[in-house]
């Protein structure tokens, strides 16, 4: 059994990379967005509301699994 210690050490680094893995999701769409600036393809509001949470919740998803 752990510790108390080891489970807010736990906790802690859990937190930190759900953290890290919302900014990692965040960058990427930034990323994309500039892309298709780039290209002058910029998609609608919607598509990019939708896309940002999508890219968000499966980098962190995928980081706090990991």
């Amino acid at each position: 059994m752990t510790s108390p210690i080891d489970r807010h050490a736990l906790t802690k680094t859990l937190i930190k990379a759900a953290w890290l893995s919302v900014g990692l999701g965040l960058a990427m769409q930034l990323l994309l967005l500039a892309v298709a600036a780039f290209y002058g393809t910029v998609p609608g509001i919607q598509t990019i509301i939708a896309d940002t949470v999508q890219k968000v919740s499966w980098s962190t998803l995928v980081c706090s699994g990991v």
